[in-house]
């Protein structure tokens, strides 16, 4: 689960977002970013029904594949709300197909909530919590989880060596 939630953060740097905020609890995971989200139908086409879209040079910090969405699908029925459209997609009920609905009022970047299919132990939840710390220490936008900050720009740490490209 930590590795799906992870993809979510990454998925909120390379969409630009200043922030990312998780939320876990035993039977929900939200996650909740400020980035520029899916503006138009063609890019949900594009970049979210189509799994495997390749980038264009540049403009993805760590997106390569655009499959990483799928590990998300795969814990839970999945709920996005991006700007003014909002996709239902449930792997145990429909497969990959989902349900896109337009909303009356925007709502700003991107916001996921994955109702998991299988509530979690304390002991898997810990787990999660343990993994995504020490794989989000170093993201370069502030990553909160479950209201504590749980991330460090890099760019801030004091550095034995600094070379090109160490980020």
């Amino acid at each position: 689960l930590w590795k799906a939630i992870l993809e979510g953060v990454m998925n909120s740097v390379d969409a630009g977002a200043t922030k990312c905020d998780i939320s876990l609890s035993a039977g929900m995971v939200v996650i909740q970013d400020d980035g520029r989200g899916f503006k138009t139908e063609k890019e949900i086409e594009d970049h979210f029904e189509t799994f495997g879209t390749p980038h264009k040079e540049g403009d993805a910090t760590y997106g390569e594949f655009r499959m990483g969405r799928g590990q998300m699908m795969a814990f839970g029925a999945n709920d996005w709300q991006t700007g003014k459209f909002h996709m239902l997609v449930d792997i145990k009920k429909n497969g990959l197909d989902y349900q896109l609905f337009h909303l009356k009022k925007p709502v700003p970047g991107c916001r996921i909530e994955i109702k998991l299919y299988e509530k979690l132990l304390p002991s898997e939840m810990l787990g999660a919590e343990e993994e995504l710390k020490k794989f989000v220490r170093y993201v370069s936008i502030p990553v909160t989880l479950n209201g504590t900050v749980i991330s460090t720009d890099p760019k801030k740490e004091k550095w034995d060596y600094n070379l090109d490209g160490a980020y």
